[in-house]
């Protein structure tokens, strides 16, 4: 007698919550803006609901060493917390690039 290989169950779709915040990247980086910016500096951005900054920053396609000061809602947020502090629907995350000169 063969055996049938049980299907699996369909997975369930995870419904995905979504957030809108407000990205503003300073200097070089303002060309990293979606194409849907709102001004040369600023443009709304849709993400999952549990994003950080780190997630919005792989998302922007920014290079490893590209931001010197991530600011949410004005305030600083340390490098070592990127991928832990949590993002709010309606947050303005501001990126600014290192700063050069001499």
């Amino acid at each position: 007698m063969a055996v049938r290989p049980v299907p699996a169950p369909p997975e369930a779709e995870e419904d995905t919550e979504m957030m809108t915040i407000t990205v503003r990247l300073l200097g070089g980086l303002r060309n990293r803006l979606p194409a849907n910016r709102s001004s040369a500096s600023s443009a709304a951005m849709t993400l999952a609901e549990d994003a950080t900054p780190a997630a919005l920053i792989d998302s922007l396609g920014l290079p490893v060493g590209a931001t010197y000061l991530v600011l949410v809602n004005g305030e600083n947020v340390a490098p070592g917390h990127y991928a832990s502090q949590p993002l709010a629907d309606g947050d303005t995350v501001t990126i600014c690039p290192p700063i050069q000169g001499g």
